[in-house]
């Protein structure tokens, strides 16, 4: 259950450190291949035409974040090697200023509305009791909540590590599978942490030099339609993989943060 996540903020909490949700914890081995993509394959058409849009690693960043902006919302489950059985379903708005979004999972949810953050213990529910997010908030429990939600919007943020492509050491590009019946590409890159960390252009506030040192290097495989948009990204390797699905892009999304009744110290 995702409640080892909570020991895991728990402890580093206590040494006044956040890994970059790209880990949680041991750094990737340079040698260990990409995450193999576990996108479903079937035998209808596909939606849109296999043509892949022409990407590299200098733009592919760029151009993923836009056709995503372009569609304005989409869902996300996000599914943790280590907790297979437990999946994180996002709907995710995008705003002028950054996005909106609810994410839900069974031991802990994050709402995050203009540029503020609530969480909940458990799944989204009308009758859950929040607390706000306050970076200055003391407290063991203050700071496993400030945690976990700057947890989760790394991993709402999840589709931003195809910025740091400019700076992999590997950029390989082969067909991919289909996604549903979406015909996709597949881009599989080494990133290198400790240089994209270095411009802060690229991850900000997100990923810091200290983190991108333990971490060093990230395996990223990402599967794109022939729009450019992101159906597929797994990264991290072992326990500490990640694969997210995107669909239901351009759905209509209204998030909105809890009420004044609903919210708890």
């Amino acid at each position: 259950m995702m409640r080892s996540v909570k020991k895991i903020i728990i402890a580093l909490a206590g040494s006044g450190g956040l890994v970059l949700a790209v880990g949680c914890g041991a750094g990737a081995d340079s040698a260990a291949p990409a995450p193999t993509p576990t996108a479903s394959k079937t035998s209808g058409k596909p939606i849109v035409s296999p043509t892949p849009v022409e990407l590299t690693r200098a733009n592919i960043g760029q151009q993923v974040q836009a056709a995503l902006k372009k569609q304005g919302t989409y869902r996300m489950t996000i599914t943790w090697q280590y907790e297979q059985d437990e999946h994180l379903t996002t709907t995710v708005k995008l705003t002028g200023a950054g996005e909106d979004f609810s994410l839900s999972g069974a031991d802990g949810s994050v709402i995050g509305v203009g540029g503020q953050y609530f969480y909940t213990d458990g799944p989204l529910s009308s009758k859950a009791k929040w607390k706000k997010y306050d970076p200055k908030a003391k407290g063991r429990q203050a700071l496993t909540t400030n945690g976990i939600i700057l947890l989760y919007r790394k991993l709402v943020e999840s589709s931003r590590l195809l910025d740091g492509a400019p700076y992999s050491s590997q950029f390989a590009v082969s067909p991919g599978p289909y996604v549903g019946e979406v015909l996709t590409t597949r881009y599989v890159m080494l990133l290198d942490l400790r240089k994209a960390a270095a411009d802060n252009k690229i991850y900000g506030p997100f990923l810091s030099a200290k983190e991108a040192a333990k971490e060093k290097t990230l395996p990223v495989s990402a599967l794109l339609d022939s729009n450019g948009l992101l159906r597929e990204l797994n990264y991290g390797t072992g326990e500490n993989a990640f694969s997210v699905h995107f669909d239901n892009f351009g759905t209509k999304a209204v998030i909105t943060p809890p009420t004044k009744q609903q919210l708890t110290k």
